[in-house]
């Protein structure tokens, strides 16, 4: 494969190197579109390394409740392995060992990213990996020192033990710096760009990454440390989709002015919904000297968080900072002596994601909801297994906050491909609604989003835009035909936010039936400002409209975060007033 041609280092070879890359057969390539799987997405276990780099604690957790494999390289290996796991009292039955060319315990870094492509089949990218450069912060190209030859074979024997196909990723791309959402997106300090600019410029690393890995959006930020390995799970780990934990080191070291320059940079990036990233922040303080703790080197899975900890006191805030962004998921730490602030617990372990995941997505309602008289929730619910969800268990489970019992709602198909809704009732203004998702498939499998669900949920707090309609009806009677003449106001008092606002008129006929139609159109309505527009309703002359027909005039609150930008989707607050219209037949 490509890779192994890295070991030569002259000019006219790195030559050849770009040629064979671009030579590479397109079966290589995953089929598009491709996600790279989230750390918090369903995982069947995780990979370590024998021998070890982590404490017999971690390892008895790590098997407590998930499938643990070990890379071992040779029987000897493999024996030594066995025989201590069953010292420690660790179930066999959790633990599966992979004969392989493993020299090193960071299986992270050179270790199986995990993939699916466009048909939906999962499989492990392997990239080139040749060894850790310690460089400066400069952004700047870096060569790499070569080794780890070895560690490099590793992703072979893992597909082929898990039959998934290997795509050889003709660029490099260590594991701890290289961090996605399960989207669109990825994080890597620019030392990732660095180490590429050995065979590809920063343009066509980009361009590898997007059509490879799916990464259109790419947030590739400053170096953080004077000197070192430069990964920015070090100090950074997104927790989910949107949110972003981010370490907060002492103002004196080194790296809290970078780290609060890449803030700056994250805080204008969006989320794949479109919104802000939330920011977490946890306070690491030093544990030997200037080194610091390197909690965001912590790992989750499933609905665990494993965290390392330093023998210090900042270990026990740092555990409660998890629990506060984390509701739900159990925190545990591990204190040990061998943790470093460039090498931690995540570096040396990587999840091994289920291949037939039933996985939840859903852009969760904002904090604040204008008054409505619903509230829609869209998710995609994808069942990888392909056995088909099970239509009567996809449910959004709803509550005000303080009260006991949930609320379910069926989820129906809204003629997306894996999308469905439901409509969650309105509520009054200052009411907080709590709620979450769940889904099951006809493998067996069930899942809840967020993950930890019900202890884990999602909320909103249902305010009042102020929204209001003022209709003017005339004549209120007549004779069929004749043409009523409505004008509606919207008034937007909200002060220092633009509305997005649309009108609607809705008809109940006399005679059974009912239309409607948007006739306001959408506008822009300024804080502290009116729209005021008005139309022409006709009434032709027909048996079916004797009577009198009720006419309703809505205004609703369109304006999503951010405000006005497209596509506006229907988010908010409604106001209405109605008139009545006599028609009788001459």
């Amino acid at each position: 494969m490509f890779r192994r041609y890295l070991a030569l280092t002259t000019p006219t070879m790195l030559t050849v190197m770009i040629l064979l890359a671009a030579a590479l057969p397109a079966a290589a390539q995953p089929a598009p579109p491709v996600r790279v799987i989230a750390e918090w997405e369903p995982a069947l276990g995780t990979l370590i390394s024998w021998p070890l780099g982590i404490p017999q604690a971690l390892v008895r957790e790590l098997a407590e409740d998930d499938m643990l494999y070990v890379l071992v390289n040779g029987s000897g290996a493999e024996s030594s392995a066995r025989s201590t796991f069953n010292s420690w009292g660790i179930d066999p039955a959790r633990v599966e060992y992979i004969q392989t060319s493993v020299g090193s315990h960071w299986p992270r870094d050179w270790g199986p990213h995990q993939l699916f492509d466009g048909n939906g089949d999962w499989g492990i990218l392997d990239p080139i990996f040749e060894g850790y450069p310690w460089v400066s912060n400069a952004c700047v190209p870096i060569s790499s020192p070569g080794g780890y030859v070895g560690d490099d074979g590793v992703n072979a024997d893992v597909a082929a033990y898990f039959s998934a196909p290997l795509h050889a990723f003709p660029a490099y791309l260590t594991g701890g710096n290289f961090l996605v959402d399960g989207h669109h997106t990825g994080f890597s300090t620019c030392a990732m760009v660095g180490e590429n600019n050995q065979l590809w410029t920063e343009a066509q690393f980009r361009t590898l990454a997007a059509d490879w890995l799916g990464t259109t959006d790419y947030q590739v930020v400053e170096s953080t440390e004077n000197n070192g390995i430069q990964h920015i799970d070090c100090w950074m780990k997104p927790l989910d989709e949107e949110t972003l934990l981010v370490k907060l080191p002492p103002t004196w070291h080194e790296e809290y002015d970078r780290i609060e320059a890449n803030l700056a940079q994250l805080a204008s990036a969006t989320t794949c919904y479109g919104r802000p990233y939330s920011i977490v922040r946890i306070d690491c303080p030093t544990y030997s000297g200037s080194r610091i703790a390197a909690y965001t080197n912590s790992l989750i899975l499933n609905k665990k968080v494993l965290v390392p900890q330093f023998n210090i006191p900042g270990d026990s805030q740092a555990i409660a900072t998890f629990q506060a962004a984390m509701p739900g998921y159990e925190v545990i730490g591990f204190p040990w002596g061998s943790w470093y602030y460039y090498d931690a617990l995540h570096c040396r372990t990587r999840a091994v994601f289920d291949p037939q995941m039933l996985r939840i997505t859903h852009r969760r309602l904002d904090t604040d909801v204008p008054q409505a008289s619903g509230h829609t929730v869209t998710a995609m619910i994808d069942d990888r297994s392909e056995s088909g969800v099970i239509a009567g268990q996809l449910k959004v489970w709803w509550r005000l906050a303080g009260a006991s019992t949930w609320n379910g709602l069926t989820l129906i198909p809204d003629g997306g491909i894996d999308t469905y809704e439901a409509d969650m009732p309105g509520q009054a203004a200052g009411q907080t609604v709590e709620y979450y998702l769940s889904a099951a498939d006809n493998s067996g499998r069930s899942e809840t989003l967020p993950r930890t669900a019900p202890a884990g949920f999602y909320s909103f707090t249902v305010i009042d835009s102020g929204l209001t309609v003022e209709i003017n009806c005339a004549p209120e009677a007549g004779t069929l035909p004749f043409t009523a003449a409505f004008s509606v106001r919207l008034d937007n008092p909200q002060a220092g936010l633009a509305r997005r606002i649309a009108g609607r008129v809705d008809i109940q006929l006399a005679g059974g039936g009912s239309v409607g139609s948007w006739r306001a159109g959408f506008t822009n309505i300024a804080p502290g400002a009116s729209f005021i527009t008005g139309w022409n309703q006709n009434l032709p002359a027909a048996a079916g409209l004797v009577g009198t027909s009720v006419f309703t005039i809505h205004g609703m609150d369109v304006t999503p975060a951010p405000y006005n930008l497209p596509p506006y989707p229907p988010a908010g607050a409604a106001a209405s007033d109605s008139c009545s219209i006599a028609g009788y037949a001459p």
